[in-house]
């Protein structure tokens, strides 16, 4: 499937808006959404919330799993800025998840 070039030019226009947002700004990752609260407190562009039980899994064993969307709501609802979800690499229900919180 062909991208137009109408399509394309727009694609790299959000791109450009998305790292002007982020520029000069630290994204940081949180355990909690208190963390998350200081975090946007203290300056920062964006959050990546991770869960506990992932963080502890990615020191022993080198990969860690998508954070509980739970966790991601919570942080949600308790910033403003943006919120930045990972999901691992060919997981597409855990990306598609991901998409649709909130």
């Amino acid at each position: 499937m062909e991208e137009s070039e109408e399509s394309a030019i727009r694609r790299f226009g959000w791109k450009i808006d998305i790292m002007n947002k982020f520029r000069g700004k630290a994204i940081i990752v949180v355990l909690t959404p208190a963390q998350a609260r200081i975090a946007e407190d203290a300056g920062a562009g964006g959050v990546i919330p991770i869960d506990s039980i992932a963080e502890a899994y990615a020191h022993t064993e080198g990969a860690a799993r998508s954070t509980d969307l739970n966790t991601i709501n919570n942080v949600m609802d308790r910033v403003v800025i943006p919120v930045i979800g990972r999901v691992r690499v060919g997981h597409v229900m855990e990306a598609k998840a991901m998409e649709f919180a909130k």
